[in-house]
C-alpha cells in the first residue's frame, strides 16, 4: 500500500513538473498586459505611490517616468488593453496585496461598452498574468461565459498547442526594446507615431446615459475600494477622438462620482481641458484612440501637477530604493528625444537636435556630394550641420558617443565595413569607385537606405535601447526627406 502511495505521489510530481515546464515554455507573453502585472509583482512592497488602472488609454497616456522626473512620484501603470471594468477592479484588489498607493488614476473609457463579458483574447491577456488566488479565480469567473470556465481555469489547456506557432519572438518577445521592458519597466507603452485628429468641443455634449448593470456595479466597487482604503481616486477621461455618444458615458461617470461627496473621489475630464494641457491635435496623437509620447508627456505633467498639489507625497528622487524609477524616467525622455528627431521635418532643427544626441548614440553620414556638386555649397552644408569638411567626392563619416565625426572612407576608393549593432540590426557601409553618382551607401539588414546625388544620408542608432532611431536624406536644394 505504501509503495503504491509513493508511486502515485511520484507520478503526480512528475506530471506537475512536465506541465509546469511546458507552461513556462508555451505560456503567453504579452508586453502590454501579462508582462505588466508580472513586473508589478517584482516591485518592492509599498513603493508604488500612484497606481494607474484601466486600459491602453492609461498605459499609453500616463508616463511614470514623467511623474518621477517632474514631481518625484513613484507610479505604476497596472493595466491591460481594452480591460473590462471588472478586471480593473480585480487588478486593484491584487495591487493592494503588496502596495499601499496614496492615489489611483482610473480611466472611464471601458464604461462605454455594454457587453457582460470580455472578448476571450482580452480576458486571457488580463487574467493569465495574475498569480493563483481567489482573486484570480474571481476575475476569470467574471470575464467568461460560465460554460467556458472549466477549460479557462487551466491555462495549459489554452496554449498547449502553441508549439507549432512559436517563433524566436517567444524567446525574447521584447528584444528590440529590451531596455524599455527590463527591470525598470513601470507599465508604460507607447506608439511613436503622429496622426492628425479632430476633437469636438465636449462642452456641447451634456447628456448622460444608463450604464450597463455589470459595468455600473464594478465602477462603484472600484470607487468603494478606494474610499474604504482612504486612497484618493482620480477618475479621468484621457484625451482621444471622443464623440457625442461616448461623452455621455463620461458625463454619467462624473455624476456618479459626484454623488459620493467624498474627499477621496475626484473627477477630471481631460478632454475638456485640452487648451490648459497644451494638446496639439496635429502632433500629440498616435491614432484616434491614443496619445503618442509627446501627448502623454503633456497629459502626465498636467495631471501630476494636480496630484502633487493636492496630496502630500514623498519626493522619491535621489532615493536609491527608487533607482528603477530613475532609469524609467531616463528611458522615457531618451525616447522623447528620439521621437522628436524622427518627426522633425526641418533641416536646421534636425541638425540642432542631432548635435545634442551624443551619449550612447552612433551616427553615420553617407556624403554623396559628388564632384558635380557645388563644392562651396556642399562644404557649407556639411560644416554648418555636422561640423565636418566635405571631401573631394564625398565619403563616410561616423560619430560614436560624445566624439566628433571621424572619416571612415573617402569616395574614389572601394570600401566595405560590416557593423553588427545587435543580433537584429546589421549595418553594411560601402564606398564604390564605379558608382560616380551615389558612391557612398548605408545598408540596414540587407536593405540599402535611401541615398541621393548631392545629398547626405544620415543614419542614427541608439545603443542604449539597441534600435535604429532614424534615417533621413538631407540636401541644400531638397531639404529633408524620409
Amino acid at each position: 500500500m505504501k509503495r503504491k502511495l509513493i508511486k502515485a505521489v511520484c507520478l503526480i510530481l512528475f506530471f506537475s513538473l512536465i506541465v509546469g515546464g511546458t507552461n513556462a515554455v508555451l505560456r503567453y507573453r504579452y508586453t502590454d498586459s501579462i508582462l505588466s502585472i508580472q513586473r508589478f509583482y517584482e516591485q518592492e512592497e509599498n513603493t508604488v505611490d500612484v497606481l494607474g488602472l484601466g486600459t491602453s488609454h492609461v498605459y499609453e497616456g500616463i508616463s511614470p517616468g514623467v511623474l518621477y522626473r517632474e514631481y518625484g512620484i513613484a507610479a505604476y501603470d497596472l493595466c491591460a488593453p481594452a480591460q473590462a471594468v471588472w478586471n480593473t477592479y480585480h487588478y486593484f484588489i491584487e495591487a493592494l496585496k503588496t502596495q499601499s498607493p496614496k492615489a489611483v488614476i482610473f480611466d472611464v473609457y471601458m464604461l462605454n461598452t455594454n457587453e457582460p463579458y470580455d472578448t476571450p483574447a482580452n480576458a486571457i491577456k488580463t487574467t493569465y498574468g495574475m498569480k493563483w488566488s481567489k482573486n484570480r479565480t474571481d476575475a476569470i469567473s467574471a470575464s467568461f461565459e460560465h460554460a467556458d470556465l472549466p477549460s479557462l481555469m487551466l491555462p495549459f489547456l489554452q496554449y498547449h498547442s502553441r508549439y507549432a506557432e512559436m517563433t524566436e519572438k517567444d524567446d525574447a518577445p521584447q528584444s528590440r526594446q529590451s531596455a524599455y521592458f527590463g527591470k525598470c519597466y513601470k507599465g508604460y507603452t507607447v506608439y511613436d507615431e503622429i496622426t492628425q485628429i479632430k476633437l469636438p468641443d465636449v462642452s456641447k455634449f451634456t447628456a448622460t446615459r444608463q450604464l450597463a448593470d455589470k459595468h455600473l456595479l464594478y465602477y462603484k466597487r472600484i470607487i468603494d475600494l478606494a474610499v474604504r482604503n482612504k486612497i484618493t481616486i482620480y477618475i479621468v477621461s484621457i484625451p482621444y477622438a471622443i464623440a457625442q455618444d461616448t461623452q455621455t458615458t463620461v458625463n454619467t461617470a462624473r455624476a456618479i462620482a459626484k454623488d459620493y461627496k467624498s474627499k477621496y473621489v475626484k473627477f477630471i475630464d481631460l478632454n475638456a481641458r485640452l487648451d490648459k494641457i497644451g494638446i496639439d491635435v496635429n502632433t500629440d496623437f498616435a491614432n484616434n484612440q491614443h496619445l503618442n509620447r509627446s501627448g502623454s508627456e503633456k497629459v502626465t505633467k498636467y495631471l501630476g501637477k494636480i496630484i502633487s498639489s493636492q496630496l502630500k507625497l514623498k519626493d522619491r528622487r535621489g532615493d536609491p530604493a527608487y533607482q528603477t524609477w530613475e532609469e524609467d524616467a531616463e528611458l522615457f525622455y531618451r525616447g522623447l528625444d528620439n521621437f522628436r528627431l524622427k518627426t522633425t521635418t526641418d533641416v536646421k532643427k534636425y541638425a540642432k537636435l542631432l548635435s545634442g544626441m551624443t551619449e550612447d548614440y552612433t551616427v553615420i553620414l553617407a556624403d554623396n556630394f559628388g564632384k558635380s556638386a557645388d563644392k562651396t555649397a556642399a562644404s557649407e552644408f556639411m560644416s554648418k550641420n555636422f561640423g565636418v569638411a566635405h571631401g573631394k567626392g564625398g565619403g563616410l563619416w561616423i560619430r560614436d558617443g560624445d566624439k566628433a565625426f571621424r572619416t571612415l572612407a573617402e569616395a574614389g576608393k572601394n570600401y566595405r565595413q560590416y557593423m553588427p549593432f545587435n543580433p537584429r540590426d546589421e549595418v553594411m557601409l560601402t564606398v564604390s569607385r564605379t558608382n560616380k553618382q551615389k558612391p557612398c551607401q548605408i545598408s540596414l539588414n540587407g536593405k540599402a537606405l535611401s541615398a541621393e546625388q548631392n545629398s547626405v544620408t544620415v543614419f542614427v542608432y541608439d545603443n542604449r535601447i539597441r534600435a535604429a532611431v532614424d534615417t533621413v536624406v538631407l540636401s541644400p536644394d531638397n531639404g529633408l526627406k524620409r
